[in-house]
């Protein structure tokens, strides 16, 4: 049961659309068990490229991008309890 949890998602892929096709699909499942989720996903492009030598993403605009996603579901967590 995940009525009681609050979801976010993430997907890479190698192509430019980051995921965003399973994002979607997975967001229509979550939905459907009624969890819980926040509006923010994140979707990494051409992740086979997006990482650094010391496995760091690249692209701060990623960066900044997957931290909001995370502040959100931390957000949404809280008032959950």
């Amino acid at each position: 049961m995940v009525r009681a949890r609050a979801l976010g998602g993430a997907a890479a892929s190698g192509g430019r659309r980051g995921g965003g096709r399973a994002l979607a699909a997975f967001r229509l499942i979550r939905s459907a068990c009624h969890a819980t989720v926040i509006p923010n996903q994140f979707a990494l492009a051409f992740a086979d490229e997006a990482y650094n030598d010391r496995d760091r993403l690249n692209h701060a605009s990623d960066i900044e991008a997957l931290q909001a996603m995370v502040r959100q579901l931390i957000d949404f967590a809280q008032r959950m309890m």
